[in-house]
């Protein structure tokens, strides 16, 4: 699963920009959909499997943020609400202080970005809370499991982090050069992370 898995990802990336819209629904949301199904051979129905669904439908939805933007992040939020219930479900111990980093991380970001919001100033905040949430989570997976199994969630969280970062850079601020190769490869990163976590859980 894990060749699919790259070869749908570099397939995505290297499609030509005059692409079928149908050919786009299908490429784009494939990596995250084949991480799904793997999980759903090694745990089956389990919470994360929903979640990642709901990110592919998110994928599905950012093809056109100008019709749809809404309905992708509301997707997205989705998706980490499901992420957060695992974490908080599985630790026993939530490591409090690390709530700091990530909070100051999306306070920070959302201070920078504030003057270009506008009407999606709300929505964004109540976003940027569950991702902060879900990567603060995520590191406490990574202190509480100190075995071979806790980078993953640690680079889940992080990435994903990232990845959602460079992109409201790119909508609200300015885009660059290279993003969509950057988001999508931190995302992809993210998500393979939260998977493996999710696969290596041992309760």
């Amino acid at each position: 699963m894990a060749g699919l898995f790259l070869i749908s990802a570099i397939a995505y990336l290297v499609m030509p920009a005059d692409l079928s819209p149908g050919a786009m629904v299908f490429l784009k949301p494939m990596p995250v959909v084949l991480l799904s199904l793997s999980l759903r051979l090694k745990r089956g129905f389990h919470p994360l499997f929903f979640g990642l669904w709901f990110s592919a439908l998110g994928d599905i939805f950012l093809l056109n943020k100008a019709q749809f933007f809404l309905l992708g992040m509301g997707a997205f939020a989705l998706a980490h609400l499901l992420y957060i219930a695992f974490f908080w479900l599985v630790l026993k111990q939530k490591i409090w202080i690390l709530l700091w980093p990530f909070a100051a991380w999306a306070i920070g970001l959302l201070t920078w970005l504030w003057p270009g919001l506008g009407e999606m100033r709300i929505p964004v905040c109540v976003y940027g809370s569950l991702l902060c949430s879900m990567m603060w989570l995520a590191a406490s997976w990574a202190w509480a499991r100190p075995r071979k199994t806790w980078p993953f969630a640690l680079l889940g969280g992080l990435c994903f982090g990232i990845s959602d970062s460079l992109l409201a850079i790119a909508l609200f601020k300015t885009d660059f050069a290279g993003s969509n190769l950057a988001i999508m490869l931190t995302y992809w990163l993210g998500q393979w992370g939260i998977t493996s976590a999710g696969a290596s859980d041992e309760r």
